[in-house]
């Protein structure tokens, strides 16, 4: 899930690093940059169509190929001796198949032993998009211009907080497993919510 992420500031670095007005970022040209995510999007359809087989758990719990399962699974682990990751796909198989109980909108949030996981997942999603991070983009020029940044140099600023960005999550793929997730969602949140106020504040004296 982080090494998605990575890629995906990556992507937003590389369209800011276009964006320049040596480059693409010019009334003539920006059609072009909004044309260009469909060259990675076409080649990694037909990667994942030609040289992807299906993933061990599809192969095994709905098409009953062990086979083909022991094949996929030495091949993305690089390693012979898969039986452990086998016998783990098989008994999830067994659970899912000895579970037929359906579960109503209602008792998803009733349920004490849902509920809460549920919520859980719901405010993460929440907080996420909600971190302010897209704001920040989307009105990064108008932010740095009324910092003073002359208008030459916004295109930069702009560009370094795609590096930033790239770089913190870059920071957070060997954190993750030393730190654990709790951390590093309770405190960068308590971090967010004082530069919510500090950016808020400064905005408001900027306007004053």
């Amino acid at each position: 899930g982080v090494i998605h992420q990575l890629f995906i500031t990556i992507g937003i670095l590389v369209s800011q690093t276009l964006g320049f007005r040596q480059l693409l970022g010019v009334k003539e040209m920006w059609h072009y940059l909004l044309a260009i995510p469909i060259i990675p999007a076409i080649l990694s359809a037909i990667i994942l169509l030609v040289f992807f087989s299906e993933t061990p758990r599809a192969l095994l719990i709905n098409n009953r190929d062990e086979q083909s399962t022991r094949l996929v699974l030495k091949r993305l682990r690089n390693r012979n001796n898969v039986e452990d990751e086998i016998d783990e796909i098989n008994k999830e198989a067994k659970e899912t198949n000895n579970s037929n109980e359906t579960i109503s909108l209602k008792e998803l949030f009733t349920l004490s032993e849902l509920r809460w996981p549920l919520l859980t997942g719901l405010i993460l999603q929440l907080t996420q998009q909600l971190c302010g991070i897209n704001a920040i983009f989307f009105y990064s020029e108008s932010i740095f211009r009324k910092a003073g940044i002359d208008n030459d140099y916004i295109q930069y600023a702009i560009f370094l907080t795609g590096l930033v960005n790239v770089f913190m999550t870059i920071v957070c793929v060997p954190l993750i497993d030393r730190l654990g997730r709790k951390p590093l969602l309770v405190y960068p949140m308590i971090l967010i919510i004082i530069d919510f106020i500090a950016l808020t504040v400064f905005l408001l004296f900027q306007v004053i």
